[in-house]
């Protein structure tokens, strides 16, 4: 089975950027890195007047856009896919699956905790978070979980992954 960690916060709480670094860093150390965004949006990937976009369009309810670099799948569905469904997607050769978002799943989550953005920690009513990754880690004190991580040391982050997810798998 894939290990898997999702990264949750609230909105602006700096989750994408951190995000980006785990991947570059991850994927330096030569790891198959994949990743699922949670949108809680309706979302368009699609751009009007190109062909998968006018086939959506005439009614195809899966469009799948393939070269010789990448493919997409765009796919119509009657409800949200839960996490589980996503994960079946995944090819097999990954060696790290990291969310952003599924802060409902019952994944293993890192936390990110800003001081001047989050006011409450999700932490408290969620048994699934594994670590807090935050900007102000002396204010962690009282917070009883075993992981502190520096928001602002994103390479140790990844080390924290690399260590507990990928070679602990």
């Amino acid at each position: 089975m894939i290990p898997i960690i999702s990264i949750v916060g609230t909105s602006g709480s700096g989750k994408t950027t951190l995000l980006e670094k785990i991947i570059k860093q991850l994927t330096a150390k030569g790891y198959n890195v994949a990743t699922i965004k949670h949108d809680a949006h309706n979302f368009e990937i699609d751009r009007k007047g190109k062909d998968s976009y006018r086939f959506k369009q005439a009614g195809s309810r899966t469009v799948i856009i393939a070269s010789s670099e990448k493919v997409a799948l765009i796919k119509d569905v009657e409800k949200e896919n839960t996490l589980d469904e996503l994960l079946s997607m995944i090819p097999f050769d990954t060696d790290i699956i990291i969310t952003e978002g599924y802060k409902q799943s019952d994944k293993p989550k890192i936390e990110v905790f800003r001081k001047n953005n989050s006011k409450d920690l999700i932490f408290d009513n969620d048994e699934s978070i594994v670590a807090i990754a935050t900007d102000d880690i002396n204010s962690m004190e009282h917070i009883d979980i075993n992981y502190k991580l520096d928001l602002n040391d994103p390479e140790s982050i990844g080390d924290f992954i690399e260590k507990h997810y990928i070679r602990g798998k």
